[in-house]
């Protein structure tokens, strides 16, 4: 709340928090002014010239026909770029909202679930690394065929199309930027509790306890130079909440519900627990977190005889 105190002003964050899943999927329509540097920037203002060239070719049909042939060169728009889009808190705005009215830094659009159009109807080309426009989740509980719906229970893990979703939205949220480092995860809690009903119910520090292990193997880029680490405790180690930074996730491009990293069915969680820093928040800040598996890290085979140094006594305990 604006000119209230420190303690009025997180009590009344938190309280927002809980319920902004429901505002942001009750909204009938949002603004988004995404050409916007900050919020004191204006936006609605005449759009400059793109500085495209515009070539005239004249051409002949036949000896007494001719015709000229106007060409545009075209500068392909990419969204990524827009200042809305670098920031943590808005991603999630972008998926839930049904309906967008978008002034972008070249024309207005308009964007629902399914497209994206431009004001004239000009040609619009979402990037590929964009994050989806997600379905709805009733949608996305009709395709899961495996789900036990006469007791209410959910599989162990989530069928890999569905998994999919999750896996883009956290690979394209994963470089977004927020002005408090500790906002990583409370910044995509709305969308978490809104699709809790498919990916869910247990969220630990951003990695559901279904399909935990096809989350659990993400990588960032060989390079360091490409993330950075918060200077205060965000998330264990084992989240990609931990860093800041874009990440990759090894299972992504599987087909089935294996994963590169360990045979499903040889991966089991033993303890698994988080401590939040607002207990009815489920999916928001975290203060602590562990995790203990077991698991198969590579298949080998072991040769006694080809080291002397190990044997084996009658017992069969290895010696060394």
């Amino acid at each position: 709340m604006q000119d209230s105190s420190e303690e009025a002003a997180r009590q009344d964050m938190q309280q927002e928090l809980a319920i902004m899943d429901q505002v942001y999927k009750n909204a009938t329509m949002t603004i988004v002014a995404a050409c916007a540097q900050s919020a004191t920037d204006d936006f609605l203002k005449d759009r400059s010239e793109s500085g495209e060239s515009c070539f005239d070719i004249p051409c002949r049909l036949s000896l007494e026909r001719f015709f000229v042939v106007h060409i545009q060169e075209h500068m392909m728009y990419d969204d990524r770029r827009e200042p809305i889009n670098a920031r943590a808190w808005t991603f999630q705005e972008e998926l839930l909202f049904p309906h967008l009215l978008i002034y972008a830094s070249h024309t207005l659009q308009w964007q629902c679930r399914t497209l994206t159009c431009n004001l004239g109807g000009s040609y619009h080309a979402p990037s590929l690394s964009a994050a989806p426009r997600l379905p709805s989740p009733q949608k996305l509980l009709l395709e899961d065929p495996e789900r036990n719906y006469a007791h209410g229970q959910m599989r162990p893990y989530i069928p890999h199309h569905i998994l999919q979703h999750w896996l883009r939205i956290v690979s394209a949220y994963a470089t977004r930027k927020s002005s408090l480092p500790s906002d990583k995860l409370p910044a995509l809690s709305a969308l978490a509790a809104f699709y809790a009903p498919v990916f869910g119910p247990d969220c630990y520090a951003g990695i559901w306890a279904r399909s935990a292990v096809q989350q659990l193997c993400w990588r960032i880029p060989d390079s360091r130079r490409f993330f950075t680490r918060p200077t205060q405790y965000r998330a264990p180690s084992w989240s990609w909440a931990a860093l800041d930074g874009p990440i990759y996730f090894l299972s992504f491009l599987e087909t089935n519900n294996t994963s590169v990293c360990v045979p499903y069915h040889r991966f089991s969680i033993v303890e698994w627990q988080i401590r939040l820093q607002v207990p009815h928040l489920s999916y928001g800040e975290v203060t602590a977190g562990k995790l203990v598996v077991t698991t198969v890290l590579r298949d080998a085979t072991f040769d006694p005889s080809s080291s002397p140094s190990i044997r084996f006594d009658a017992l069969m305990e290895l010696q060394i």
